[in-house]
């Protein structure tokens, strides 16, 4: 359009001929256009007139139509090199460029550059500048809003930011010019790997064993504590009592010394197979299995891996060895950690209404799930739909309401992500034990390089979303750490770092809750959870 207007005007004050003009066109246009021009003027050799007007249809048509004018500016800015450090020169390039942006908003023509007052378009441009700019931006932005009813400042706003800061940053009375010259001329580069504070660990493992169960109780064995028909084994009394209490009642009751329960012989002549539960020795039962204290243990502590005995619960009996009770916290359980991240979301046309949470993803999951602790957030009233979620214990029709438009920041607000639908469901996993921390990538020689690029454990934060692969994106591996076989795997994905995998310290604990989640479409066209 520039183009045309600055020939149009040149051509005037010359008034030269139509003939002429076409000429200049042919001349002066570029390969693929001036081909145009030369087919219509050889059409129209006999009307001149009528083949100039052709001509600028023609190239209206197809270089000056309003979906095409926007579509190059906004590449402009797109392709626009981001900002390092010192480089405060380019802004006026960049301030240049958005004064002609702002002026080329103003034509009605160009409806789509409206876009340019949106936050999303906005924080693309933001992006590309030095951060201590984005500093100055963030507060200039909260001060718009304070004494504009909260309203997110227009693109004008921005522009004249831009100019501001270019002026102040190029002053030769500021300082900082020369400042950046020097920092150029003298600069050099140091690598400093900083040490990390060394972390000692007195390992414990928590291990869930269920009761000893031998083989079915044989006709006539009854309890000589109780005198009913249930193995020594499983009783709680006898259990609960001090081992010289145990071995005393034994040999009273002249019961055997290895199984516990046959009085019949001794327990060099048993050969019965018993395997203590706790120490894993097939020289004792369960009933009679002596507890050691860290002190007692000698050279041979090696057979017994036992330091100390919970009291027994009905079902099942919880020992603690030495393992990673510090790290996994909870006896008994052994902690995996799965890719979730501490990410910030908000409406699409409501940014100011962030909430930071954690969301887990699921690629097994074909469809995007929400708790209903997210709707009432962000006071979500729509229609509720129903669908059938599936899992290992079968099918089950659930009704949950549905959301949409809403979009996912890093925490950084380096990169955003437009959400998927989401439905309504209260049996998302929420255990915050699977959140991968910096303390979980101290723990193993693999991991520490990336702890620090970890997030803190935020404890205001919930597990709120579960994305399924219905959002491709996020799903994106950038970097992988892997370490011996069975060790956890650090990931770097598109929305931050996250490890995955069993992070027990010796891996010998057993499971004690099995998670899996899956979701589908039925062949109905229904919804499948």
């Amino acid at each position: 359009m520039l183009w045309k207007n600055t020939f149009q005007s040149a051509l005037k004050q010359l008034k030269l001929p139509v003939e002429e003009e076409l000429n200049l066109l042919i001349a002066w246009l570029g390969p693929a256009s001036s081909i145009q021009v030369k087919r219509i003027y050889a059409a129209n050799i006999n009307n001149p007139h009528a083949a100039l007007n052709r001509v600028w249809d023609r190239l209206n048509e197809r270089y000056g139509s309003s979906a095409q004018i926007e579509t190059l500016l906004l590449q402009k800015l797109k392709s626009f090199p981001a900002f390092t450090k010192g480089e405060y020169e380019k802004l006026w390039d960049y301030a240049d460029l958005l004064e002609e942006l702002e002026a080329a908003k103003g034509n009605p023509d160009l409806p789509g550059l409206a876009c340019l007052d949106q936050y999303l378009t906005q924080q693309e441009i933001i992006d590309k500048l030095p951060f201590s700019l984005k500093e100055v931006w963030g507060r200039e932005v909260f001060s718009y809003k304070e004494t504009h009813q909260r309203k997110y400042p227009p693109f004008t706003h921005l522009v004249k930011f831009l100019l501001r800061s270019a002026r102040e940053k190029n002053d030769l009375q500021t300082g900082f010019p020369l400042l950046y010259q020097s920092n150029k001329k003298d600069k050099k580069h140091f690598i400093e790997t900083k040490s990390k504070p060394q972390v000692t660990v007195r390992k414990t493992e928590t291990k869930v064993k269920s009761v000893e169960h031998h083989t079915k109780t044989s006709a006539g064995v009854i309890c000589p504590v109780h005198q009913i028909a249930h193995d020594l084994n499983n009783c709680k009394e006898f259990r609960s009592k001090p081992y010289e209490e145990r071995l005393t009642f034994a040999r009273d009751q002249r019961l055997c010394f290895k199984c516990g329960t046959f009085r019949n012989h001794i327990a060099k002549e048993c050969r019965r197979k018993v395997k203590c539960q706790e120490c894993f020795s097939e020289k004792h039962c369960s009933a009679l299995h002596r507890e050691t204290t860290p002190h007692q243990k000698g050279k041979n502590s090696e057979k017994s891996e036992c330091i100390l005995v919970e009291t027994p619960q009905p079902k099942e009996i919880k020992i603690a060895t030495s393992t990673c009770t510090a790290l996994c916290g909870e006896a008994g359980k052994e902690r995996t950690c799965h890719p979730i991240c501490l990410v910030d979301v908000y409406p699409e046309n409501s940014p100011d209404q962030v909430k930071r949470m954690y969301v887990a993803l699921d690629s097994q999951s074909d469809t995007s799930l929400a708790t209903p602790e997210f709707f009432n957030i962000f006071q979500i009233q729509s229609k509720e739909v129903e669908y059938v979620m599936t899992t290992c214990g079968g099918d089950q029709v659930m009704v949950g309401r549905v959301a949409s438009g809403f979009i996912l920041r890093t925490i950084d607000g380096m990169k955003q992500f437009r959400l998927p639908t989401f439905i309504e469901c209260q049996n998302i996993p929420k255990d915050e034990r699977q959140i991968p921390t910096r303390e979980i990538a101290m723990s193993h020689a693999h991991l520490r390089s990336m702890a620090h690029k970890l997030p803190r454990f935020d404890p205001g934060a919930k597990i709120l979303l579960l994305i399924g692969i219905d959002c491709p994106d996020l799903f994106s591996v950038k970097k992988q750490i892997k370490g011996r076989p069975g060790a956890p795997i650090a990931q770097e994905l598109e929305i931050g770092w996250t490890i995955l995998g069993p992070v027990c310290l010796n891996r010998k604990r057993l499971p004690s809750h099995a998670r899996t989640f899956c979701t589908g479409f039925m062949p109905s066209g229904r919804l499948l959870l």
